[in-house]
């Protein structure tokens, strides 16, 4: 049926066909919307597993890791692949970093002048000692 006919020239029949194909189309949009949710969603979880272990492991939240390995199992990933994922992160994320004499008293001093919050964010931005490792 062609599609630029006026509705008003179509018989009942045609019009219940049309609205017919209609609804199946609508129907099968939807599905292939959720669908694509559903796959993205998937996908950006699976992406995002590593970072979460990572940090789950690095708060020692050994529930939360228990889940988070079960969870990898289910989707078909192998126990070596978990492995060389977390492997893979720690060497992006953790950097180790030997500080001298002058830093630890650059980072006393600064924590001395500005405390704690100016220490953090000098930590974050140019690499000064933490807190953690000052205090």
């Amino acid at each position: 049926m062609a599609l630029h006919i006026r509705y008003q020239l179509l018989s009942m029949i045609q019009l219940a066909e049309l609205a017919h194909s209609l609804r199946a189309q609508i129907n099968n949009l939807k599905l292939s919307s959720l669908n694509d949710t559903h796959r993205i969603s998937n996908t950006l979880a699976r992406l995002n597993t590593p970072n979460v272990l990572l940090m789950t492991l690095g708060k020692h939240d050994m529930p939360c890791v228990h889940h988070l390995i079960s969870a990898a199992c289910r989707h078909g990933d192998s126990v070596h692949a978990i492995l060389k994922h977390l492997g893979k992160d720690v060497k992006m994320v953790y950097k180790p970093r030997g500080y001298t004499q002058d830093d630890l008293e650059i980072a006393d001093l600064i924590y001395c002048l500005g405390g704690k919050q100016l220490l953090v964010a000098l930590n974050c931005h140019l690499g000064l000692l933490s807190c953690c490792l000052l205090i």
